[in-house]
């Protein structure tokens, strides 16, 4: 998977009894692999949460690469840094922390309950918690190489899963034609997307909206109205929930 910017996004929606395989799209530029680009990411002080992804391809995508070694590392992971990534089709979290160690060879690398996170990596497409235990706010640097491909697949399943827009540029939640999923009037009933928001540590929630008016139907909307000027931004990460 390859990501770049000045890019917009086509969705394509094949529902095959539980599952729809998405497709990102770019419109722009295409560039080639020697171009590369940075994303900062803040993350709140003393157990701050963001939800973040990396909009950049790169050959060693695990979470020492992508991360970072130099967080708050402890044996424990109530006391280190954390990232959370959830399984889509468990419905469950998979949690990892920096952990440390008098042993060079486990110290300040990535672990889970079940050992290293070596084989463990984070693509474009996938969103994911960080969590920073450090007493200051910490910046996530996601870097890597901009994009030399057209497209990006994905799938979204029944329930929820952690997704961002792949490519390293922000756009319009509206413009991402994420519009075939399952249409309600309330958003109990509807396909949701869900931007978290760090500095209240709380969500804004959208619902695929159902309506006999052509100019609502379809639409993306929250308790205030039509969503049309909310944008995700490179290196966010949102929650989709597939009814």
């Amino acid at each position: 998977m390859k990501y770049g910017s000045k890019s917009k996004i086509l969705l394509a929606a094949i529902v095959c009894a539980t599952v729809a395989v998405t497709s990102f799209a770019q419109t722009g530029e295409v560039y080639s692999l020697n171009v590369v680009g940075f994303q900062k990411v803040s993350a709140l002080a003393s157990g701050g949460l963001v939800l973040s992804s990396t909009p950049f391809d790169r050959d060693a995508a695990n979470l020492d690469n992508v991360l970072g070694t130099n967080g708050i590392a402890a044996s424990t992971l109530g006391l280190a840094d954390n990232c959370l990534m959830y399984d889509k089709y468990t419905q469950s979290y998979l949690i990892y922390w920096l952990f440390s160690h008098t042993n060079p060879s486990l110290n300040r690398h990535w672990r889970s309950a079940s050992g290293l996170a070596t084989n463990v990596n984070l693509l474009p497409g996938q969103g994911f918690w960080f969590r920073n235990r450090a007493s200051s706010d910490a910046t996530l640097v996601m870097a890597g190489d901009v994009v030399d491909v057209g497209a990006v697949t994905n799938l979204i399943v029944p329930g929820l899963q952690m997704m961002s827009y792949p490519f390293s540029t922000s756009i319009r939640m509206t413009d991402m034609n994420l519009t075939n999923g399952v249409a309600g009037t309330t958003l109990g009933l509807a396909d949701n997307i869900m931007i978290y928001v760090p500095t209240n540590q709380s969500f804004n929630i959208y619902w695929l909206f159902s309506h006999t008016n052509p100019a609502l139907n379809r639409k993306w909307r929250s308790s205030a109205g039509l969503a049309t000027n909310v944008f995700v931004q490179p290196g966010q990460g949102f929650w989709y929930r597939s009814r």
